[in-house]
């Protein structure tokens, strides 16, 4: 049975018709006939198995390109980019879950290893160029992937997330993709930039698309959290859950998070009353030391005054003037 991954803005996705694209590509049915191409990986089937599982399906993705991305609205090139963005998007998915994975660059170049095998046995009309490049990372591509969604859905997204303004509903969405918007569109506006490939035909999209900022999302820093949630379970890696399964996930995760953050605010709350409790008990210490310290003083200079005024009634010692400051005894030795 095909295992079904969860992707942030899922919810999104089903509303416009996008899942569809990477329902088709993440299909694992009958790849196993493709496991020759997977040669240099098949090592790490039982250390790493998605990454066998991985290049399997892509395997069977490149090769049956133009049927699994059979619709008309699909030229070759959207074929090849739909191709670039949704492997290297599940690669990072891949280092994201195995925090402990060693050499990652070395299994993504084993992935650009079987790209030119692939390519270099089929067709020219069904052939498709990498466009990874060292200095982009796995993160710039999962941004790449969800600008290119932004892009070719544009206009049924935008008519979506403004029929949900008041509400606010896809704040969290465009919060994010205002981000990526604006931070790629600098790219693009250079002469060159390798993160702005070609492929992806930006500098086109950028004229043709706005940002989304007239939404009234400014500020809706409270939608920042359920980003953060929602990013932490798309990294969970491939997960066969039914739709109610999904729901009950985000649910227990925004509960967690809820109880996060009452947690922390109540450790806050604790450390401040500590601080203050410490800081009044310490200027009370500190206030009743000052007071014995000046009682004792005034009740050593009593006493001193008193010894002062008995020795000087003293007949013992008659013409000896005791506040003169420069009568010394003599010490006698016998």
């Amino acid at each position: 049975m095909a295992t079904r991954k969860i992707y942030k803005w899922e919810e999104l996705f089903y509303e416009v018709n996008l899942n569809e694209v990477y329902t088709n590509l993440d299909n694992t049915e009958n790849i196993d006939i493709y496991s020759n191409d997977c040669e240099n990986v098949v090592h790490l089937k039982g250390s790493y198995p998605e990454v066998y599982s991985l290049c399997k399906t892509f395997a069977r993705n490149f090769k049956k390109l133009s049927n699994i991305l059979h619709s008309s609205s699909y030229d070759r090139n959207d074929r090849c980019a739909y191709l670039n963005i949704w492997l290297f998007n599940q690669l990072n998915q891949i280092v994201n879950n195995y925090k402990e994975l060693k050499n990652k660059e070395n299994i993504v170049s084993k992935f650009i290893e079987i790209w030119y095998n692939i390519n270099a046995a089929i067709t020219i009309q069904r052939k498709c160029a990498h466009e990874y490049v060292s200095t982009i990372s796995l993160d710039e591509w999962t941004e790449f992937k969800d600008l290119y969604d932004y892009f070719k859905y544009y206009n049924n997204l935008k008519r979506l997330i403004i029929s949900e303004v008041t509400s606010k509903k896809y704040c969290p969405y465009v919060i994010h993709i205002n981000k990526i918007y604006t931070k790629y569109k600098s790219e693009c506006d250079k002469n060159y930039s390798v993160k702005c490939p070609t492929i992806f035909k930006y500098k086109e999209s950028f004229k043709k698309c706005e940002p989304l900022e007239k939404l009234e999302c400014n500020g809706f820093q409270e939608a920042t959290s359920s980003l953060q949630t929602d990013h932490s379970h798309a990294q969970q890696g491939k997960l066969t859950h039914s739709d109610h399964g999904s729901s009950t996930t985000t649910h227990e995760g925004n509960k967690n998070q809820d109880h996060t953050d009452v947690s922390e605010s109540k450790i806050s709350d604790i450390h401040i009353f500590i601080i203050f409790l410490f800081s009044s008990f310490t200027i009370i210490i500190v206030s009743l030391f000052l007071k014995l310290l000046k009682k004792n003083k005034i009740k050593r200079m009593i006493d001193e005054e008193n010894i002062h005024e008995i020795l000087q009634n003293s007949t013992e010692y008659p013409g000896i003037n005791f506040d003169d400051t420069s009568y010394n005894l003599t010490y006698q030795s016998h």
